[in-house]
């Protein structure tokens, strides 16, 4: 039965149509995988599990006679034909699905001239997922795709009017170009600045004081080179001149405290050797570069600390006011003997 029932590799769901043959030796049985359906006079389809009899077919009822595919199809919907409108329709989500469908009703097929389902199943999923990710915002992705695939959980859905049925759905859904570049390039930022914190934080490890600041200005500024250099002299300079300035007040106040006569042999021996730390103490100041602190401050003449532990000297009687006359000494005491 090769010329009457023979179905030739294709996608079309009707396989052959050939009208009725009132004369027939023996009845045919048919294929797997195929449904007859006949046409009678009147125009009407019918769906027959098995062909027409001798008597059947010599009735005169029946016109013509269609087989037709009720395998199982699958059909897929590449990426470049998946663009699914977001909430709002501000973005689209990308993605790709496959659809498990057959015909159910072999009968609907021939009389509604359905020459192939691929079109209609692809239309019907496309339009089933817009539905669905308008519901969700651009982030949302995974749960638009969890739903999509739960379209036929509940049993397969028959599409009205066709004759076939949906039976599996399996979607992957994703980001648009445009907000996957977005994130992509927040996530390069966010390792950049993590990169710059581990960085900063090995140079604050390393170096301390101005040196932190100085450094820290270079990475972001490293053509300011020379006026920093530029700063960084004028800073020592300032702090030579602070340091020679006390210098020149204690040599100052020395002497004028020698031609008062407000000095004795006793207490020369003291006061030099305050004289001399003071100097040693603006020198090795002077020398050492900016950002290293103050230089420590000398002992007091005659064995006290300048801060902190030590017993302090006997105070004195309180200055009176102005009573230097302008020279920086604010009140003078004559030395026991």
């Amino acid at each position: 039965m090769p010329g009457i029932l023979g179905l030739p590799p294709s996608r079309s769901l009707v396989r052959s149509s050939q009208a009725v043959a009132r004369l027939q030796i023996a009845a045919p049985s048919l294929p797997p995988g195929v449904a007859a359906v006949y046409v009678t006079v009147d125009g009407r389809a019918e769906q027959r599990e098995r062909v027409l009899s001798r008597g059947e077919a010599l009735s005169g009822r029946y016109r013509t006679m269609h087989l037709v595919d009720v395998t199982r199809h699958r059909t897929d919907v590449p990426a470049d034909r998946v663009e699914l409108p977001t909430r709002h329709d501000r973005r689209h989500f990308r993605g790709r699905v496959r659809v498990g469908w057959r015909v159910t009703d072999a009968a609907t097929v021939v009389k509604e001239g359905i020459v192939e389902g691929d079109s209609i199943v692809e239309a019907w999923v496309l339009d089933a997922m817009r539905t669905i990710s308008r519901g969700y915002d651009i982030d949302q992705c995974e749960l638009a795709e969890r739903e999509i695939n739960q379209i036929t959980a509940g049993g397969p859905v028959h599409l009205t009017g066709t004759g076939i049925s949906v039976d599996h759905v399996s979607a992957h859904v994703t980001l648009d170009d445009i907000t996957s570049g977005h994130y992509r390039d927040a996530d390069l930022q966010q390792n950049q600045l993590e990169l710059e914190r581990l960085r900063m934080a090995a140079v604050a490890e390393g170096v301390q004081g101005e040196f932190g600041l100085i450094t820290l200005h270079l990475r972001h500024h490293p053509t300011e080179a020379i006026q920093v250099l530029e700063l960084m002299h004028r800073r020592q300079q300032e702090l030579e001149q602070r340091q020679a300035a006390r210098f020149t007040s204690s040599a100052e106040l020395f002497a004028t405290m020698a031609d008062k006569g407000l000095l004795q042999n006793v207490d020369v021996d003291q006061i030099r050797d305050a004289l001399l730390q003071n100097l040693v103490a603006t020198v090795t100041a002077g020398a050492s570069p900016v950002g290293s602190g103050p230089a420590p401050r000398p002992p007091l003449p005659g064995g006290g600390a300048a801060s902190g532990g030590g017993a302090a000297p006997p105070a004195g009687p309180a200055p009176q006011p102005n009573a230097g006359g302008g020279s920086g000494v604010v009140a003078w005491q004559r030395l026991r003997p």
